[in-house]
């Protein structure tokens, strides 16, 4: 109880801020304009999905069972290409409402695991260098730990990706930059 007590503006705060930083980053910078391109017959790719899908869900093309992976008719389809997956949403799934409580929601849990782990590395008192450093650095973690798995095993272009970890160090230290300035000093 005495972290959350000590803690809730300092955790809030945080929040808001990288909140409001993703915002900016998304809707307002422009190195995120290049990362989804259309297809040249939209139309038709959609129409194909829809025939094709059985529902909302993650896919993956070709498809096969591991098993069959060394069969020379499937070894031919990867080799032909093209290879790839893709996530189908639920119609009218994607407002923006919900996926920003989400994204708030986010930001509130990894703030308050971040502020945990630093408040019982440093307690209360820290000085604010220090909690940018032991703060910056989970922080960071938290945020651009598993964004490459999204590359090395899924084919999520590397611009991309390195764009997005590229971000991720951005709020980590910017999430600990406010942390460390709103740091309380006693319980």
């Amino acid at each position: 109880m005495e972290f959350v007590m000590s803690f809730w503006l300092p955790i809030l705060c945080a929040s808001v801020g990288v909140f409001l930083a993703s915002w900016l980053v998304w809707m307002v910078l422009p190195h995120h304009k290049s990362d989804w391109a259309p297809f040249k017959n939209e139309e038709a790719v959609i129409a194909a999905i829809r025939a094709g899908m059985t529902g909302p869900g993650q896919y993956q093309y070709p498809h096969v069972d591991p098993k069959n992976m060394k069969d020379p008719a499937v070894v031919k389809r990867f080799d032909e290409g093209p290879v790839g997956t893709v996530v189908v949403c639920k119609a009218n799934s994607l407002r923006m409402g919900k996926s920003l409580v989400l994204q708030f929601l986010h930001t509130l849990i990894v703030a308050t695991l971040v502020a945990f782990a630093c408040y019982r590395i440093l307690g209360f008192g820290a000085q604010y260098l220090s909690v940018l450093k032991v703060g910056g650095f989970i922080a960071v973690l938290a945020y651009i730990a598993a964004i490459p798995t999204q590359a090395i095993w899924f084919g999520r272009p590397w611009g991309v990706t390195i764009k997005e970890m590229a971000d991720g160090v951005f709020y980590g230290l910017l999430m600990a930059s406010l942390l460390g300035w709103l740091w309380p000093f006693t319980a």
